[in-house]
């Protein structure tokens, strides 16, 4: 039988890692019904967000398809960040990250329409 270990270090990221496989497996579990790949889930004790006005406590990174969730985030967020990684798949990556862009240097986040539809 393994020991647990005591030192905060160790604890924070098995937590950190058990919390990225459970997640892995939820989104695993969709691939049946939409047929796309489950992107690379890293969860994260430091502060994020979407977007200074968002209050989504993670981002979806296109450019390595890595859902980055801070680990106080609920299921709808990581589903938001889902969506996300859905529309880069639907819409290709290169016109994804370029509305994307665009859109996050055009308009404020409740504006973005990949905002809306995620």
């Amino acid at each position: 039988m393994q020991e647990e270990s005591t030192d905060p270090y160790s604890r924070a990221m098995n937590l950190l890692k058990d919390m990225e496989s459970v997640l892995s497996e939820l989104l695993d579990s969709l691939k049946e019904k939409t047929s796309i790949e489950t992107p690379n889930v890293i969860v994260t004790m430091n502060d994020i967000k979407e977007d200074v006005d968002s209050n989504v406590p993670g981002r979806y990174d296109p450019s390595s398809e890595t859902i980055l969730l801070n680990y106080k985030a609920d299921l709808s967020n990581a589903i938001h960040l889902y969506s996300h990684h859905i529309q880069l798949i639907r819409l290709g990556a290169t016109k994804y990250i370029y509305i994307s862009s665009e859109e996050g240097l055009r308009l404020p986040w409740m504006m973005r329409h990949l905002e809306q539809a995620a």
